[in-house]
C-alpha cells in the first residue's frame, strides 16, 4: 500500500453512492452470486460480504448513477481478476 498527500480540490467529479453490489464468487470463480447492499458505510457491507461468502472470493462495488441508469466503481479488485487468476495458476 502507498498513501501521498494530495490537494482535496483536484478531483473532476465526486458523487454519492446509490449503495454497494456484492459478488461472491463460488465453485472456483464459475458460480456468481450478485448482491446489491444499501448501507451508509462500506464498513458493514465488507462484514457482510465476508459473513456469507464461507471463505469464498468477493468483490465489492459502489452503485453510482449515470445517464443510462447504474454505473459500477470497484472498490476491491473485480470479481473477473479472480476468474483470471484461477485461468493462470
Amino acid at each position: 500500500m502507498m498513501a501521498r498527500q494530495v490537494d482535496e480540490r483536484d478531483g473532476q467529479w465526486e458523487d454519492q453512492a446509490l449503495g454497494y453490489r456484492v459478488v461472491i464468487l463460488r465453485e472456483n470463480g464459475v458460480d456468481w452470486h450478485t448482491f446489491d447492499v444499501e448501507s451508509e458505510t462500506l464498513t458493514p457491507v465488507e462484514s457482510w460480504a465476508l459473513e456469507r461468502s464461507g471463505g469464498c472470493d468477493f468483490s465489492i462495488a459502489a452503485r453510482v448513477a449515470t445517464d443510462g441508469g447504474v454505473g459500477l466503481i470497484w472498490l476491491t479488485p473485480p470479481p473477473e481478476t479472480f476468474s483470471e487468476e484461477k485461468e493462470t495458476r
